[in-house]
């Protein structure tokens, strides 16, 4: 966190550092956000299977965009688009990474969205925070499709957290 804060994503807030050196508002946060989770899991009745799920479901949200990314850097360098000074992405590569990219898709639709959409309850924080960092350092907060698609995450992520406690699924 003290790190995303001195690249302007998080609040000045959080590059605050003590007489020790130490990110208090970093700790503090961290701290808090892991006592909720324990809170979560004591009362969970199926909690194990909760907390694997929903790492698992969060994981491969950064392998779907990191194999997608490759994919369309690949189809950029094939364009002759690319930065000259990159590395060269080898075909078989670019072509992999589509495929992996095509696969995590569809095997997040086949397994049910429900544990990822749960992912959407802990960007609403991290998109407050974002918001929150740019209106402190005066800049614009979202490009049109950017708000579009916070919006789409905090209305996802809030109706999560009324169907979770509708359903009992924790």
């Amino acid at each position: 966190m003290h790190g995303m804060a001195r690249m302007k994503l998080l609040p000045s807030a959080f590059d605050r550092l003590n007489t020790y050196s130490a990110p208090t508002a970093c700790l503090f946060t961290t701290g808090a956000m892991i006592q909720l989770l324990s809170i979560v899991m004591l009362f969970s009745e199926r909690a194990y299977q909760f907390a694997y799920s929903l790492c698992t479901a969060s994981i491969v949200i950064s392998w779907t965009l990191a194999a997608a990314y490759m994919a369309k850097a690949w189809l950029a360098q094939e364009r002759g688009q690319g930065a000259s000074e990159a590395p060269r992405i080898r075909a078989v590569d670019g072509i992999c990474a589509a495929c992996s990219a095509a696969f995590l898709v569809v095997a997040i639709a086949v397994s049910g969205v429900e544990q990822l959409m749960m992912c959407c309850i802990a960007y609403i924080p991290g998109i407050a925070c974002y918001i929150w960092a740019r209106v402190e350092q005066h800049q614009k907060v979202f490009t049109a499709r950017e708000r579009l698609l916070a919006i789409i995450l905090v209305a996802i992520g809030i109706f999560m957290i009324g169907y979770v406690g509708a359903n009992g699924i924790l």
